[in-house]
């Protein structure tokens, strides 16, 4: 649970190094994008900016499609995993704690009995 949370993180980081990257491109390159595809990112966003065909754009763009397919991948595998596990449906009982965050503090938890008290679960987290 710990690998596949910890890879869905990196895939996260990587999805949000890419639009920075594209960002960067498209800002060194003077291309303004007009306000009607602003939302960036969107389809339509994206339609846009590869009508540009600017190469190295492309490329960030393709490498962002694939992650952000990777990412959903993992997050249907943690889904289909870790859904149903008794533990992380208790933590998703509490507001704002979905299925990804509860496989994270059960993954790098572990145990809860290897911890003395409440005290040091406190201090490790």
């Amino acid at each position: 649970m710990r690998d596949l949370t910890r890879h869905r993180e990196s895939l996260v980081r990587k999805k949000g190094d890419l639009k920075r990257e594209i960002i960067g491109s498209l800002d060194q390159h003077g291309i303004k994008v007009p306000a009607e595809f602003k939302t960036n990112f969107s389809n339509k966003f994206n339609e846009h900016v590869r009508k540009l065909d600017v190469f190295i754009i492309n490329e960030k763009l393709d490498l962002l499609v694939t992650t952000i397919e990777k990412l959903k991948n993992v997050e249907a595998v943690i889904e289909e995993r870790y859904g149903k596990d008794d533990e992380v449906e208790l933590m998703m009982t509490m507001p704002g704690i979905g299925i990804v965050t509860a496989s994270v503090l059960k993954g790098e938890i572990g145990d809860i009995g290897r911890f003395q008290s409440f005290g040091n679960l406190a201090t490790y987290a």
